[in-house]
């Protein structure tokens, strides 16, 4: 029986590069998205390249009638679910004190409601179908570290950072690993490559690196290839050592 995967957010940056990367693990695939069908249908040819089947699903997460649509529409297709991406997301950068309720709610609704019952749609099928499969939050170094204007969008990422771990804990009894990867600065747009902005960042990471796609499709990879089956319950960074300790002497060595 092939084994299957659903990734939210999945026709442009981390989540296509994460669908590719499953499919060519051989995992039969759904791409999510809920307003970019030209590009879901551009991954769909790549996945199907390397031989799985692969579907395209437009629904938004952020609701609850479209989680259902897409957990409705992924089953009608395949018959049970291994691993479950949890990748969609937006981010709005607000002074605290400009934050709106509408802005609240955008974000809120999709970085953390939807992950949390798009995981628990997931983690119900697997229980129901004896899949020991796994669960992936994708949440950001926004949990742990400050930015401006980023306390919705922190908080929102801190949350799921936390309910990775009830979910490890309540599922584990049923083989369900349930991990958190947090990216770092990721260029998902080539285009800012020479922005001011990116230069300074880029500056500040110990690596002297921005992070690529890639780079998390890969972490991705490995918690689904059966190599990292004792795993669960943890966050892993992938941010070319921005969570370092500064030091005040660093510039000198």
């Amino acid at each position: 029986m092939s084994k299957t995967a659903l990734v939210t957010g999945s026709s442009k940056g981390i989540g296509r590069a994460i669908v590719i990367e499953l499919a060519r693990q051989g995992y039969d695939v759904a791409i999510n998205h809920s307003n970019s069908e030209k590009e879901a249908l551009e991954v769909q040819e790549i996945c199907k390249e390397y031989g799985v089947n692969a579907i395209t699903i437009k629904a938004d997460i952020s609701k609850m009638e479209g989680i259902e649509y897409l957990f409705k529409t992924f089953f009608d297709k395949y018959d049970h679910i291994d691993v479950m991406v949890n990748n969609a997301g937006i981010t709005r950068m607000i002074p605290y004190l400009e934050v709106t309720e509408q802005n609240w709610n955008e974000t809120i609704n999709l970085n953390f409601k939807g992950a949390f019952f798009c995981g628990q749609k997931a983690a119900q099928k697997m229980v129901d179908c004896g899949t020991k499969g796994l669960i992936i939050n994708i949440t950001s170094i926004h949990q742990q570290i400050l930015f401006p204007h980023a306390s919705v969008y922190g908080s929102g990422k801190a949350g799921l950072l936390k309910l990775t771990k009830h979910m490890a804990l309540e599922l584990a009894k049923y083989g369900i690993r349930v991990v958190s990867i947090a990216p770092g600065c990721i260029l998902n747009d080539p285009s800012k490559k020479e922005a001011k902005r990116t230069k300074l960042l880029k500056s500040r990471i110990p690596l002297r690196l921005y992070g690529e796609c890639e780079d998390i499709a890969q972490v991705v990879g490995f918690l689904s290839s059966g190599k990292a089956d004792y795993i669960t319950g943890v966050t892993i960074p992938v941010e070319g050592g921005v969570l370092l300790p500064p030091l005040i002497d660093y510039d000198i060595y």
